[in-house]
């Protein structure tokens, strides 16, 4: 993915004044709460278009705990997979943090996308999740004692669900 010279060009054709006009009518009608750099980890899926929608958990990793958790979360990868098969979800994928602009107590972004509303909300209520594909991947686990090991790792700060309206690429 290209970002660079790509969501600029209208700028460019502006004089100075009109750019400082714009960014200064930008502060009278909204705040700027936060600013976060994310990297890419991993995903798995499709990647979301316009109209669909995701689910971001906001994540605090516990104190020397980010290489376990990650390393636990890549065991998700073929369940996750087998969800997206059976039509749960779209797609998954880990952000961690690597710069903020206030304090925050989320470290990583674990984010499910999802194709419809209906089936967003039902992920985010239990009536679907990924038990059953757990269970398949991994005969002889208990997605139970995951979701244990799971908790010990990290403190889950916020969940939303979104409605993706644009995107720049």
């Amino acid at each position: 993915m290209k970002a660079e010279g790509t969501w600029d060009t209208g700028f460019k054709a502006m004089s100075v004044s009109e750019i400082t006009g714009f960014f200064t009518s930008l502060n009278n009608v909204r705040t700027t709460v936060v600013t976060d750099l994310y990297t890419y980890k991993w995903g798995v899926g499709a990647k979301i278009i316009p109209g669909e929608y995701v689910q971001l958990n906001l994540v605090d990793v516990k104190k020397g705990s980010g290489a376990a958790y990650e390393k636990l979360l890549e065991t998700l990868k073929p369940v996750l997979e087998e969800c997206i098969k059976a039509g749960e979800l779209k797609g998954f994928n880990v952000w961690k943090r690597t710069y903020a602009t206030n304090i925050s107590e989320s470290d990583y972004t674990v984010s499910f996308t999802f194709t419809t509303l209906d089936q967003a909300l039902s992920w985010v209520s239990g009536k679907t999740g990924m038990g059953d594909e757990y269970k398949k991947v991994y005969p002889k686990d208990d997605i139970a004692i995951f979701n244990t090991k799971l908790n010990e790792l990290r403190d889950l700060v916020s969940q939303e669900v979104w409605e993706l309206v644009d995107i720049t690429d």
